[in-house]
């Protein structure tokens, strides 16, 4: 069985979207992490 997320995360206060590498590390239902990259 898969799954699908769509998640929107606003820049923090005075940063832009573009200000820099963001990574996000999330963890999945099996205690596994895992990271990616946003899209732009």
């Amino acid at each position: 069985m898969g799954a699908a997320a769509t998640i929107t995360l606003l820049p923090a206060a005075g940063e832009t979207s573009t200000s820099g590498p963001t990574t996000l590390r999330m963890t999945d239902v099996d205690g596994r992490d895992f990271t990616t990259e946003p899209a732009r």
